[in-house]
């Protein structure tokens, strides 16, 4: 944002109409100093230039319903008219702060309300208080704080500062520079390191309590070692002497490596020696079930030939068995067949005699019906 011009009215020190201040004779600057005399009316430009653009006063101690001058005529209105520049565009935007005025007819005073509107170029683009406030805003991607502080300090809140304790003074240049987020800050970046700084003492003692767990050979020497490094770390409360440890530990592995390697190799020989057992016994437990197989085999034997004579009379008999049924068989497949025969011949006697019957019992009722019908022939002759 460029400032081009501002015009003030009524405002501030100013009892009426003040002449514009032409800002485009500093564009090439940069940077400049507003200075004068005390009273002269510097801070009274802030003012103007932050009340147009937020509707707030450049200082902490100043209120919007206070700017227009004390010293104005009751018929001279107050305003701010400030024209700038921003992204190549020309905006201009007329404030008037609330102030009190007396009545145009009868006595006593009415409000004047706060006003404000935004032109770009010569087109208004925002109308009331707030519609401007959020314009600016989005206009400048900067609010009214975030402008004080990084575009001018206003030299009234300097005052106190001078004449201020340390402490003061601390609490007074965080207003003006608005640094109480900073503050905020590194009171949560304190919490984080002093959690930090926990963490990593838990972290320690954790480290310490895990080579505590590591045990050695009494032999090797280094148990003795070891429970004198992390002593000497508990004492402490850090794992200040952690490389020596490490280092411990490290021979401690480099001896349990050897004597597991050693171990290993007996292992392996044992394991050989093991599989050459099993394999020894496993030979002599098939020849053992061998044994028994024959065992068994030359007592079914000897049983076998104790019975030989019933075995001798069981085979005789079951051939006469076998002679009989192929004689006999096709006799009783005859008498079978004939039987069939028979059964069936039957059937058919008892099937024609039923139909015998039923033609019985038809000629009886047609001889009855021949019988009424011969009754009834006089009659009907007669008719």
């Amino acid at each position: 944002m460029r400032p081009i011009k501002l015009i003030m009215c009524a405002f501030g020190p100013y009892a009426g109409f003040v002449p514009e201040i032409d800002f485009t004779a500093f564009e090439e600057s940069g940077i400049f100093l507003i200075c004068g005399d005390t009273g002269a009316g510097k801070t009274t430009i802030f003012d103007a230039v932050c009340f147009a653009l937020y509707g707030t006063p450049s200082g902490s101690y100043r209120d919007s319903r206070s700017l227009r001058s004390e010293y104005a005529a009751d018929g001279v209105e107050s305003f701010v008219d400030f024209y700038f520049s921003h992204q190549g565009k020309n905006y201009h935007v007329r404030r008037q702060p609330q102030y009190e005025r007396p009545l145009k007819r009868g006595t006593g005073t009415t409000s004047e309300p706060e006003k404000a509107v935004l032109y770009s170029g010569d087109e208004p683009i925002a109308d009331g208080i707030r519609e401007v406030n959020a314009a600016v805003e989005s206009l400048l991607h900067i609010n009214a704080k975030q402008f004080k502080q990084i575009s001018m300090i206003a030299q009234g809140e300097f005052w106190e500062l001078l004449n201020a304790k340390t402490e003061r003074r601390t609490e007074i240049l965080r207003t003006i520079f608005m640094t109480s987020g900073y503050n905020r800050l590194a009171d949560v970046l304190k919490k984080r390191a002093d959690a930090a700084r926990q963490s990593v003492r838990e972290a320690e003692n954790g480290i310490i309590s895990r080579f505590a767990e590591v045990s050695a050979s009494p032999e090797s020497g280094l148990s003795e070692r070891l429970s004198e490094l992390c002593e000497n770390a508990r004492q402490s409360g850090s794992a200040w002497n952690a490389e020596e440890l490490y280092g411990a530990v490290a021979d401690a592995v480099s001896v349990d490596t050897a004597a597991l390697e050693e171990l290993e190799k007996e292992i392996s020989e044992q394991e050989k020696l093991l599989d050459e057992m099993t394999k020894r016994l496993n030979v002599a437990g098939e020849r053992n079930r061998l044994l028994d197989r024959l065992d068994a085999l030359l007592k079914e034997g000897e049983r076998l030939r104790s019975r030989r004579g019933e075995i001798e009379r069981l085979a005789g008999e079951l051939s006469r068995k076998k002679e009989a049924t192929r004689v006999l068989k096709p006799v009783y497949d005859r008498y079978s067949q004939k039987r069939a025969e028979a059964e069936k011949a039957a059937s058919e006697a008892r099937e024609k005699l039923n139909a015998l019957k039923e033609a019985e019992a038809a000629a009886k009722s047609a001889g009855e019906r021949l019988e009424r019908a011969r009754e009834q022939l006089p009659a009907a002759e007669k008719l």
